[in-house]
């Protein structure tokens, strides 16, 4: 097995956790902060086995939690994924463009890129309190807003098809 396939293996695991934390029709099945934890650990790892087969060196993907947005940058210039097929190649890079903050947004949630706030997986200090992840005020649903719900699209196309994108 490569890198890029065993990165691909546990982000395929780790997304399918998160949808059955998350439910079915988006009811909660499980507290927000885990459903976050996954989609972040998921969105990293399907990052990572894009990098990797892009060639991007392992000891540099080890390294780093902010891959999501460097593999979503090259996917613009590759050209429409399949649900996005109907658009010209500037919508695409524009739609690919409009989810790059959704996307940092998810990278922020691994603890080492949440710059000591919140984030699912660890405790950290706000003003002077510690903040459990359990008793922080998450947004009710990760997939909030129509940017969300895009950056979600491109990933579960990636999650499923990743193979189709990447040959």
């Amino acid at each position: 097995m490569t890198w890029w396939e065993a990165y691909l293996r546990q982000a395929r695991s780790d997304y399918a956790l998160y949808e059955r934390l998350h439910g079915e029709h988006g009811e909660r099945a499980a507290p927000v902060h885990d459903q976050l934890h996954y989609l972040q650990m998921a969105c990293e790892k399907l990052a990572k086995a894009g990098l990797a087969w892009s060639g991007v060196e392992v000891t540099v993907l080890r390294g780093s939690h902010a891959a999501l947005t460097q593999m979503i940058r090259r996917l613009k210039d590759r050209g429409p994924l399949e649900p996005w097929r109907a658009n010209s190649r500037s919508q695409w890079r524009a739609f690919v463009d409009s989810v790059l903050p959704t996307a940092r947004e998810a990278e922020q949630l691994a603890p080492a890129e949440a710059g000591g706030g919140p984030n699912p997986e660890y405790p950290w200090e706000a003003g002077g309190a510690v903040v459990a992840p359990c008793d922080y005020a998450w947004p009710s649903d990760p997939r909030r807003g129509r940017l969300g719900l895009s950056l979600l699209k491109l990933v579960k196309e990636l999650v499923e098809n990743f193979e189709t994108y990447y040959r």
